[in-house]
């Protein structure tokens, strides 16, 4: 009956609408990471990259510093003027709950929770925190 196909062409285009946001999202993607890897490329910062014969969806990004030193100095910097930045992880063995209990050697995990940080792909809304404070999005 028409009753039951009204809500299923109504999701169909709705998938067609998502899939062109899908396909706009991949496309500003794809830009960010040309446009990272070339702001990157001059800098003594590593614009974490796909792996040879992989393709990366680019939803999270990565920066590998020198040391730890360096990764906190750039996290305060970056955060400092509202670029969103944070650390890879925290290794689970250094959580309160977890100081106690046994673990393998994790000197990779050490080396990755030392020197990468996760930055932002998200399109950047011209002044999105003013915004915020003027209670413009509720």
């Amino acid at each position: 009956s028409v009753l039951k196909i009204k809500p299923i062409i109504h999701l169909y285009e709705g998938e067609l609408q998502a899939a062109g946001i899908v396909r706009a999202r991949k496309k500003s993607i794809r830009k960010f990471m040309d446009d990272a890897k070339a702001f990157f490329a001059d800098k003594d910062i590593e614009f974490f990259v796909e792996p040879e014969n992989c393709r990366s969806n680019y939803w999270l990004n990565a920066v590998i510093l020198k040391d730890r030193e360096e990764r906190d100095a750039f996290l305060t910097y970056t955060n400092d003027n509202g670029v969103m930045t944070r650390p890879i992880w925290v290794l689970n063995n250094k959580l309160d709950m977890y100081k106690g209990c046994q673990c393998g050697d994790l000197c990779n995990s050490q080396w990755l929770e030392d020197r990468v940080v996760n930055i932002p792909s998200s399109v950047i809304i011209p002044d999105y925190y003013e915004n915020i404070k003027k209670g413009l999005y509720k």
